[in-house]
């Protein structure tokens, strides 16, 4: 892949600390944008400028000289920067998210000129999205990984925004085949792979969608160490379920989430081995040719999914796109499915109920695929708690007895949560914001350490003025005054007479600093 950003001899002049900083984390993400966070804007340098601005329609600025030349920048602001990331994604780039992880005010103890500690806490690519504005709400948003041994091909593949996990084996004729019926958004492949089942010469859009990736060790019990991380709290007896190439194919995900998430993927969900003994096989120019999910131009609008696609939901949405993808030719899972139709299409009541029901639905999939990445907001807590409530709703309404048996086995799931209802229930206010940083969206008595912060940060110069009558007249010293500055936060001023009778009291008071 080419490198991005800067040139090679760019790192070896004489910089800024804050240039020098950024050539450094520059240096380990050649192959990405570098959003560098500056204050309330995410800046970027020489070459990722001039690429992002083209991008963006954006001001290309400058900001200094180096090695004798205007360095080029342009920025755009954190509030509203995924609306950029999306036509970055869309045209090819993939995006490192570089932020400050130490406070400015603890930079300035270490000197005027240190530079706030950053570094980069994600990489977005095309197949690790998890933002609701970045993601099609009815399309699952597939990461795939191919892995071929000499006699043996497995595909693996994810959704990050949902944790669904599956994988496969196939045959090295039917690569192709297989990848148009899932869509990825990113193929992950070795250069080995690629040699054994030929992509490049199997139709399909497929040469745009790879990211190359180093060479895997092909060992099992290594395999098997990092399904483990990635599951300690869980069992791990279905990893012996897997063939080894399947095994591999998995490994070349979890390396790469790895690389782009940061230690922050908690949400995945077991694999499970798709078989593809039930569905119809359908090559990537049959499938066009049927417009089954998109016409011949690429486009949803006049495809026979959007003909028909009249979900209430963003899951109900990926499901029967997921279903339509891969028809079924097994006459008794056509029967379930068809029985389960029949049963709605005759119960009018119980038709109306759920859609008036699933109106109000949010995206709980991905409202707790955010939460569990430490990427979700107060909004995805509220997500969580009215869907669980839409299904203790539905469980409650449609009769136990007598359903068909799709329906039975997802009732069976619903109406288990009270204790989580109650609790989001009693912890959560009703007008949310936008962001956890912002604050305020928990209720006054839920929790009483909260309450008596809130009581702290509302009225600190009362308590402050509180703490320093009480040490005044404790210590008999009535021109005792508590301070506060920058560098050493809260203080006690007062003479040295009397700093000498506090600091007799070595349990409570220590000598910071003396004035003269």
């Amino acid at each position: 892949m080419e490198n991005v950003g800067v040139k090679k001899n760019s790192f070896n002049s004489r910089v800024t600390p804050m240039m020098a900083q950024y050539l450094e984390i520059k240096r380990n993400n050649l192959d990405y944008l570098l959003f560098y966070r500056m204050g309330d804007f995410y800046e970027l340098f020489f070459e990722d400028a001039e690429k992002a601005a083209a991008v963006l329609d954006i001001a290309l600025t400058k900001r200094g000289k180096h090695l004798g030349q205007d360095i080029p920048m342009c920025g755009v602001p954190v509030n509203s920067h995924q609306v950029y990331l999306s036509k970055l994604i869309k045209s090819g780039f993939k995006v490192a998210i570089c932020e400050q992880t130490e406070d400015p005010l603890e930079a300035r103890k270490r000197g005027a000129k240190s530079v706030v500690s950053r570094e980069v806490v994600r990489i977005i690519t095309p197949g690790t999205l998890t933002e609701d504005d970045l993601l099609e709400h009815n399309l699952n948003n597939y990461l795939a990984a191919i892995y071929c041994s000499a006699t043996e091909c497995s595909l693996a593949w994810l959704d990050l925004s949902t944790g669904a996990f599956l994988v496969q084996t196939i045959d090295f004729m039917n690569v192709g085949t297989v990848l148009s019926r899932i869509e990825p958004s990113e193929i992950l492949i070795t250069e080995s792979s690629l040699a054994s089942c030929d992509l490049f010469a199997t139709p399909g859009p497929w040469k745009n969608l790879f990211t190359f990736v180093p060479e895997t060790t092909p060992d099992k019990n290594l395999a098997i160490s990092k399904f483990e991380e990635f599951f300690k709290n869980g069992d791990t007896d279905f990893l012996y379920s897997l063939s080894n190439t399947e095994l591999f194919s998995c490994t070349i995900l979890f390396d790469y989430l790895v690389i782009t998430q940061k230690g922050t993927t908690h949400n995945l969900q077991e694999p499970v081995r798709f078989q593809d003994s039930n569905i119809m096989l359908i090559d990537d120019a049959t499938r066009k040719n049927l417009e089954l999910t998109k016409t011949l131009d690429g486009s949803r609008e006049g495809s026979f999914l959007n003909n028909i696609d009249f979900t209430k939901t963003g899951g109900g949405g990926r499901k029967l796109h997921n279903w339509l993808s891969a028809p079924l030719f097994n006459t008794q899972a056509i029967g379930q499915r068809l029985d389960s139709v029949a049963f709605f299409f005759g119960g009018q009541k119980e038709r109306a109920f759920l859609q008036q029901q699933f109106r109000e639905f949010p995206d709980i999939e991905r409202a707790i695929g955010r939460l569990s990445m430490n990427r979700g907001a107060p909004r995805d807590l509220a997500r969580v708690k009215n869907g669980l409530v839409v299904g203790k709703n539905v469980r409650s309404h449609i009769p136990t007895v007598g359903l068909p048996k799709l329906i039975k086995s997802a009732l069976e799931n619903l109406d288990k949560n009270e204790d989580l209802i109650d609790i989001l229930t009693d912890a959560l206010l009703e007008d949310l914001p936008v962001l956890a940083k912002d604050g305020g969206f928990i209720k006054t008595g839920f929790s009483q350490e909260l309450d008596e912060l809130r009581a702290i940060m509302s009225d600190s110069q009362g308590m402050i003025n509180e703490l320093q009558q009480k040490y005044a007249n404790s210590e008999e010293i009535p021109n005792l005054k508590i301070k506060f500055n920058r560098m050493l936060g809260y203080f006690i001023e007062t003479t040295k007479r009397h700093g000498d009778i506090l600091l007799s009291n070595n349990e409570v008071f220590i000598h910071r600093q003396t004035m003269k």
